[in-house]
């Protein structure tokens, strides 16, 4: 016999489980794609790699020099 009240979700039947993933990988994917059109505006000339650059700016100039071209 099995011990189940230690496995996450084991009450829920595998139906409502599968039911919750594909909601869950809807929304993740909405998600990602509402955020990554916002990201689209980041992207500009100083910026190359959008908000990775400002990110990994190295020195307060250049991050304010980021900020400035946004």
């Amino acid at each position: 016999m099995r011990n189940d009240r230690h496995i996450p979700f084991a009450r829920f039947s595998q139906r409502t489980r599968q039911r919750a993933l594909a909601a869950l990988l809807a929304l993740t994917i909405t998600v990602a794609t509402v955020v990554a059109r916002l990201g689209t505006e980041l992207f500009v000339p100083a910026v190359p790699n959008g908000i990775v650059s400002f990110e990994l700016a190295g020195t307060a100039a250049a991050a304010t020099a980021m900020l400035r071209a946004w």
